[in-house]
């Protein structure tokens, strides 16, 4: 199925030149891949937590042959992406980073602008291809609002390497659905009628409806979701809605009051950050980057492990507003700074030596405009700063996992 999926943002990263085609081969997948080969293992792994996730949600697993496994071909950039279906006469969709196919039984994508839309894009694709296999006999399912609601909602997910959880809603992402979701509905047009009648509007939108069925009400409406979508598989019409869930008009203002509550509490300032589950965060950054909390909050604390590598700095980001922003950083060479960017000028509000420590635990306590910094226990400030900016964490030239990530 068709993925439009951050064209414009890919653009801006240019043409990635195609790598070594690495080869990976698991219980259920064949994935060949433009990119390293622990690249190309790490999504075999992915695939394969993925497959026993959908195998509980579905009910139903794709029938295999022998030896059989399910074809992924994950290229490098949108032209290889596209030769790869053109050498398989598969026509291109335009707009798209990836594509299932069901004549061949085989997804093709390319890489994303960050990791986890990389996963996530791929994750998508997966759902689509065993979904169409393991329950609509592999036929086009004309629903979009289900078909595609239904992979973004099971591909919103956490990842640290080792464990793969679906159907979340992560702290932050780059394309924050929810929000997108809230700016385009939160006047009630479309309304949920409009968006399960048929017509093409947005992803963000579709994910909205599928996670509202099966989270609202502490999940009430979700049994009855099932009913639908076992009806959509085996070819029902727009109908069907109204059969299992009664009349869509009755779910709208409920559908608008979840909406509301159901947003991602932080956002990316800079990229790369990454919610990891269980309270982590991970920041990854060749200068100065950090992500808030959305709201303005009266304290921040985070842990953090001495990061690797020769030069780091880890810390809080202590006032955000658009043109005016503070950081609280170690460092590696043992120094504490406190610094403030303001009309593109640096302000250094506090530079002292601070011994390098195994972990690190910050905190940031706001009262008002004064913001006091603590590391381990030991208190800085107040420094005098925003009323009304927003908190976070923050890294520079480091690739750092934050734990226990809170705010209130």
């Amino acid at each position: 199925m068709r993925y439009r999926f951050l064209a414009g943002v890919c653009l801006l990263l240019g043409s990635l030149q195609a790598q070594q085609l690495a080869q990976v081969e698991t219980e259920h997948y064949a994935l060949s891949y433009e990119g390293p080969q622990a690249e190309a293992e790490a999504y075999g792994e992915v695939l394969e937590a993925a497959w026993e996730q959908f195998a509980d949600y579905f009910g139903a697993k794709p029938r295999l042959r022998k030896r059989e496994r399910l074809m992924v071909e994950f290229l490098a950039n949108e032209e290889s992406w596209a030769e790869a279906m053109r050498a398989d006469n598969v026509g291109v969709p335009r707009g798209a980073g990836g594509y299932y196919w069901p004549e061949n039984r085989t997804i093709y994508l390319f890489r994303q602008p960050t990791p986890y839309y990389s996963r996530q894009l791929l994750i998508h694709e997966a759902c689509h291809q065993f979904h169409y296999l393991a329950r609509a006999n592999n036929r086009h399912i004309p629903q979009s609002w289900y078909v595609e609601g239904l992979a973004e909602y099971l591909a919103h997910h956490t990842w640290d390497g080792q464990q793969l959880e679906l159907a979340v809603l992560p702290r932050v992402t780059l394309k924050d659905s929810a929000a997108s979701a809230l700016e385009s509905l939160a006047d009630g047009e479309p309304s949920l009628a409009a968006l399960v009648a048929g017509n093409d509007y947005g992803y963000a939108e579709y994910w909205a409806v599928v996670r509202f069925l099966h989270t609202v009400k502490k999940g009430r409406l979700r049994k009855r979701f099932g009913k639908l979508a076992k009806q959509l598989d085996a070819g029902g019409g727009p109908g069907a809605f109204a059969d299992a869930l009664g009349p869509p008009e009755a779910l709208q203002a409920a559908f608008l009051e979840w909406l509301q509550e159901e947003q991602q509490p932080m956002l990316h300032v800079f990229n790369l950050w990454e919610d990891l589950g269980d309270g982590r965060l991970q920041g990854s950054a060749e200068e100065v980057s950090f992500c808030a909390f959305k709201t303005p909050l009266q304290q921040v604390q985070a842990r953090v492990s001495q990061p690797a590598g020769e030069f780091w700095r880890v810390g809080l980001l202590l006032d955000y507003t658009a043109d005016d922003w503070t950081v609280g950083f170690a460092t590696s060479n043992g120094r504490l700074k406190v610094q403030r960017l303001r009309a593109g000028s640096w302000e250094f509000l506090l530079d002292e030596p601070l011994p390098v420590q195994k972990d690190y635990v910050f905190r940031a306590v706001r009262s008002g405009a004064q913001v006091m910094f603590e590391v381990g226990g030991d208190s800085f400030g107040p420094f005098e700063l925003n009323a009304d900016g927003l908190m976070g964490v923050a890294v520079d030239k480091a690739t750092v996992v934050f734990e226990e990530v809170e705010g209130e």
